[in-house]
C-alpha cells in the first residue's frame, strides 16, 4: 500500500503571495489525480496546521505539530505515525497527466527515491520523494536528534530548506527522471519548452503556480 502525503498549511506572512494561494480545493484536485492515475492499494493524506479547511474528497487530515513552523513542516512526512508504510510524498503544486503506477511502484522497490534538480542536475529535489518506511524512519532520527543542526545547516537565504537537507543525507536516492526520461518534469524548465507533452507528473516550483498559467493541456488534468 502508497500512503501518499501532502501538505497544507499557512505559511509565514514573509511569503509572497504566489505561495499563499493554496486552500482545500487544491487537496481535493491532488487527490482526485492520484485516484484516476494511480492503480493501486494506496490512501491519500493531508497534513494541516488547522482543522477548518475545506476538504471534500476521502482524505485523511493529519494535525502538523504546532513546535515546527514554515516549511520544516515537511519534516514530518517522516513521523512515525505518518510513514509507517511506504509513502509518496507531492507537494500541492503538481500535475498527473497520465498513469504513474510504474513510477511510483518502481521507485517503492528502491525505498528511496527522488528527483534530479531541474536546475542543479547533479543535486536531488523534493518534488517528488518516495521513501520506505524503514527510510523515512532513517530520516526522522536524523531530523529529530539533530534539527538545531540542521536548521542551521540545510538554509537557503537566511531560512530552513527542507530540500537542502534532502541534498545533505540523500545523495544515493535512486533518481526517479533518470529511470523515466521525460515523465516527471519542472514546469518551468521543461514543460515551456514543448518538449515533454507526454509527462506524467509536471511539477511546479516557485513564481507561477497552477491558477496563474494559460496551458489547456496541462489544467485539463487539474479538475
Amino acid at each position: 500500500m502508497i500512503r501518499f502525503v501532502c501538505f497544507l498549511f499557512q505559511p509565514s506572512a514573509l511569503v509572497p503571495a504566489w505561495g499563499r494561494v493554496y486552500d482545500g480545493e487544491w487537496v481535493d484536485k491532488l487527490a482526485r489525480a492520484i485516484r484516476r492515475n494511480y492503480d493501486g492499494p494506496h490512501e491519500v493524506v493531508a497534513m494541516v496546521d488547522r482543522d477548518d479547511y475545506e476538504i471534500t474528497e476521502d482524505v485523511i487530515q493529519l494535525r502538523l505539530d504546532a513546535s515546527a513552523g514554515g516549511w520544516d513542516y515537511i519534516m514530518q512526512a517522516w513521523r512515525p505515525d505518518v510513514a509507517d508504510v511506504t509513502t509518496c510524498v507531492l507537494g500541492l503544486d503538481t500535475i498527473i497527466r497520465g498513469d504513474i503506477t510504474e513510477i511510483v511502484d518502481t521507485s517503492a522497490a528502491h525505498g528511496l527515491a527522488l528527483p534530479n534538480d531541474p536546475y542543479q542536475t547533479k543535486q536531488v529535489c523534493n518534488a517528488i520523494g518516495v521513501y520506505s518506511s524503514g527510510q523515512a524512519a532513517t530520516l526522522w532520527d536524523e531530523w529529530s536528534e539533530r534539527r538545531e543542526f540542521w536548521m542551521f545547516t540545510a538554509r537557503v537565504n537566511g531560512r530552513f530548506s527542507e530540500m537542502h537537507f534532502l541534498r545533505h543525507v540523500c545523495p544515493h536516492a535512486w533518481r526517479i527522471d533518470e529511470a523515466f526520461p521525460g515523465q516527471v518534469v519542472s514546469f518551468k524548465k521543461h514543460w515551456r519548452t514543448g518538449r515533454f507533452k507526454d509527462a506524467r507528473i509536471v511539477y511546479f516550483h516557485g513564481n507561477p503556480k497552477l491558477n496563474a498559467i494559460k496551458a489547456p493541456r496541462l489544467l485539463e488534468h487539474w479538475t
